[in-house]
């Protein structure tokens, strides 16, 4: 089976809603996916809909930002109870994080003439998570870049003229928050230095998968991170990033072979 784990919709930084990437997903030879959508589970309902309707297998999940040993990290949980009034609590204080640093961002910006208005923010539907994508996505609409990752190089990436920083969830909180949850950790994206360095601490905490299958590695990193995982005792996932059509990758051009992470998704309780 084609698997992709790791997918974002609009209820946070993705393009399309969570319906439209499951039917894109189906026409796309895609049998096993996961919308991983940033510090929310706005997506959970209707892509779980969607996918019954299809016959596609979903893993539902949320992508955590956190912070552990000096480093911002992103940690996936799959198939957390939703319901989960800590769960809800949590999120809802990032979302709210998230919204007043946007508003920070449109200030300055406005201090080097790009005026946005803060309007825009207000237009976005409740309960999705604001990123420095979405910022950027406005910027390019106004006309102030011509595409995102001038946004990024010149106005919001870490040595931009309009970057402010943000402080992410701790990492071993999270990771506990998920486990509260029923669900199954995941460290999203690491290279090979990451899982050197956080990942011990990340793994002591209780960190149960990393994602070892991704656009951007080579066979031979990848190959690395696998061997790594393995020392480390953790469950081997994949999964694109992707986010919208037309970008490095369209959905579907990356999937991993289900017989690769065959023990994730059975713990996840779909059959590879």
């Amino acid at each position: 089976m084609r698997v992709d784990l790791h997918i974002h919709s609009t209820c946070s930084d993705g393009c399309l809603k969570p319906g439209e990437i499951i039917s894109l997903a189906a026409r796309k030879g895609l049998s096993v996916i996961s919308i991983a959508d940033h510090d929310t589970v706005n997506h959970f309902e209707e892509s779980k809909r969607e996918a019954e309707k299809r016959q596609l297998a979903l893993i539902p999940a949320v992508e955590f930002s956190a912070f552990v040993s000096g480093q911002e990290v992103h940690i996936l949980g799959y198939a957390p109870d939703q319901m989960n009034a800590n769960l809800t609590r949590h999120l809802d204080q990032v979302r709210s994080r998230r919204t007043e640093r946007a508003h920070r961002i449109l200030e300055r910006l406005g201090s080097h003439n790009i005026h946005i208005p803060h309007s825009e923010l207000d237009l976005i539907p409740q309960k999705t998570t604001i990123g420095r994508l979405i910022i950027a996505r406005l910027l390019l609409k106004h006309g102030y870049v011509r595409s995102i990752n001038e946004a990024f190089d010149r106005y919001l990436g870490n040595r931009g003229s309009a970057f402010v920083p943000y402080e992410p969830a701790d990492a071993i909180e999270v990771i506990a928050l998920i486990r509260e949850c029923g669900g199954i950790s995941v460290f999203a994206h690491p290279s090979l230095q990451e899982l050197e360095n956080p990942g011990p601490v990340l793994c002591e905490a209780g960190l149960e998968g990393v994602e070892a299958y991704r656009p951007g590695l080579t066979e031979n990193e990848s190959l690395m991170v696998v061997k790594k995982a393995d020392e480390l005792g953790l469950l081997l996932t994949g999964g694109s990033d992707w986010h919208c059509e037309g970008g490095r990758f369209n959905l579907g051009d990356f999937f991993v072979d289900s017989g690769r992470i065959k023990d994730f998704l059975e713990l996840a309780g779909v059959s590879a």
